[in-house]
This record gives C-alpha cells, structure tokens and sequence, in this order.
C-alpha cells in the first residue's frame, strides 16, 4: 500500500475517516455512513454509481468495518490481499 500500511488504513476506517484510493488505476472510496461503511468507484456516472455501491451493514460500525476489509471484491481477493495495488490518494 502507498500512502499508508494496512495497519493503519484500517485505524483510519474504524475513527470513521473516508480514504480515496486507487487500485489497478482506478479510483475508490470508502467511507461512513451511519452503521454502514460504503465502498464505490467514484468515476462513474450517478446511474453506474447506484448499480455498483456496496454497502456493509452489521450491528455496528467496527463489525462493518471489519466485513469490508475481509470482502473479497478485489478481484476475488480481500484488500489486504491485493494491498500492493492499493495508492492512497485522499484520506477526509
């Protein structure tokens, strides 16, 4: 990961910040919603946007957290898996 290491992207997720980041060129960003944490391309029109946003809603904002840094939606693999990919371009 550029810009940070695993370890501290997820601090930065469990205070609630949002990141920006790039993985294979192309931009992403995470961030709090309420319980929720939502994860989108953020180069895409607000039609694709509705189709592709994914939303992880536990009981809490931890437990949320922690189901997207274990989803494997980076090609099948979870963040920390493909973390070499991963640039961090913004962080709010």
């Amino acid at each position: 990961m550029i810009g940070c290491d695993f370890k501290e992207f997820a601090e930065d997720l469990h205070y609630g910040h949002e990141l920006e980041f790039l993985y294979k060129g192309i931009p992403y960003r995470v961030e709090k919603d309420g319980k929720q944490v939502l994860f989108y391309q953020t180069d895409l029109s607000q039609e694709e946007y509705e189709k592709q946003k994914k939303c992880f809603a536990c009981n809490t904002y931890d437990d949320s957290v922690d189901e997207f840094l274990n989803a494997k939606i980076f090609d099948g693999k979870s963040i920390k898996e493909v973390e070499k990919y991963i640039t961090i371009t913004d962080e709010f």
